[in-house]
C-alpha cells in the first residue's frame, strides 16, 4: 500500500467503527443503516487512487436489476473522484441516496421470511419431562407466574452481605 491508501486507511479508521466497517486487504464491506441495513463493497484497485474504485452490493435482499442500477451509477460517481481519495465521498453519496432508490420497500420480503423461518425451527428444541416440571412450578392453573415467584429473602440476603 502507498502513503496516500495508508492514510484514507488510517482516516476511514477514525470515522467508522468496526461493525460499520470490516477489512480485508483492500477489500471494503460497509453496513449503512437507513431504516433497514444495506451491505455494500468497495475494493481499492492496486494503482487506487490513480484508477477508480470499483463498487458492488452484496446485499442479496436487493432485486437484481435494481442493484445493477444502483452500482452502475455509483461506479460512475466513483470514477468522477478518480486521483482523490473516494472510499469516504462513496459512502456518503449512497447514505444520502438511499431514500431515492426506495430500498426499504425493493427488499425481497419472501427471502428474508424464509430466513426468519428457517432460524426460528432451528431453536425450537424438545425439553425433557423434568424441564417442563420446572417450568410449570411457579405457574398457577391459568399459566401466569404466581405472585411474588421473583421475591427473595430478605435476611438471608442481608446476611450474606
Amino acid at each position: 500500500m502507498n502513503n496516500e491508501q495508508l492514510e484514507e486507511l488510517e482516516a476511514l479508521g477514525y470515522i467508522f467503527t468496526e461493525t460499520e466497517m470490516q477489512r480485508d486487504n483492500r477489500v471494503f464491506e460497509f453496513t449503512l443503516s437507513e431504516g433497514e441495513s444495506l451491505k455494500i463493497q468497495i475494493i481499492w484497485p492496486e494503482s487506487y487512487p490513480e484508477c477508480a474504485l470499483l463498487f458492488s452490493i452484496i446485499d442479496y435482499r436487493v432485486r437484481s436489476s435494481l442493484r445493477k442500477t444502483i452500482e452502475s451509477e455509483v461506479n460512475a460517481f466513483a470514477e468522477s473522484l478518480t486521483g482523490s481519495a473516494g472510499t469516504f465521498t462513496v459512502v456518503d453519496y449512497v447514505k444520502e441516496n438511499l431514500p431515492r432508490w426506495n430500498l426499504p420497500e425493493e427488499f425481497n420480503i419472501e427471502a428474508q421470511d424464509y430466513t426468519e423461518e428457517s432460524v426460528s425451527e432451528a431453536k425450537k428444541t424438545q425439553l425433557t419431562k423434568s424441564q417442563k416440571r420446572k417450568m410449570y412450578k411457579n405457574l398457577d392453573a391459568n399459566g401466569e407466574k404466581l405472585r411474588g415467584w421473583d421475591w427473595i429473602d430478605i435476611i438471608s440476603h442481608l446476611s450474606k452481605t
